[in-house]
């Protein structure tokens, strides 16, 4: 909420946009949205309709009263990503054990990969390790690859 209102600076979102480029990813607009579930929804509607591979929202999977990003977009995702999910529970609580009490969540949403992280710029760093480079491999798949490809 205080980025949204302007009272601070989206960290993670520029932490995000850095790690995604060195991995050779194109980044389109950085959105904000309030924790609330219309903003949420528009962005992650208005970033699908342009069909891209990932998108990955940061912050609002915590156990706060605001944070509602899970059960706003668990129910549009046609498929979980359980194994994404548990990697970054994982690695995320090899790292810094209260990280067992965030909700982290991915799926497909037609063929884009979404994945909810943490809104902590060290909690999008250590998520970013975790999945790269082997999630790519998943941005071909959902489009009708076939895995030897």
């Amino acid at each position: 909420d205080s980025v949204s209102a302007g009272l601070a600076q989206d960290r993670s979102g520029e932490v995000l946009k850095q790690l995604l480029q060195q991995q050779g990813g194109e980044v389109g607009e950085i959105l904000v949205a309030s924790d609330d579930a219309a903003s949420i929804l528009s962005a992650v509607s208005g970033a699908n309709e342009i069909s891209p591979d990932l998108i990955v929202i940061t912050g609002g999977t915590g156990i706060g009263p605001r944070d509602i990003t899970p059960q706003t977009l668990l129910p549009l995702l046609h498929t979980r990503l359980q194994g994404v999910e548990h990697r970054l529970h994982d690695y995320g609580q090899n790292r810094l054990p209260t990280a067992m009490i965030g909700r982290p969540f991915a799926g497909v949403l037609g063929t884009t990969i979404v994945v909810g992280l943490p809104g902590s710029p060290g909690a999008v760093q250590d998520a970013m390790s975790a999945l790269f480079p082997y999630l790519k491999h998943a941005f071909h798949i959902v489009r009708g690859g076939g895995h030897g490809q």
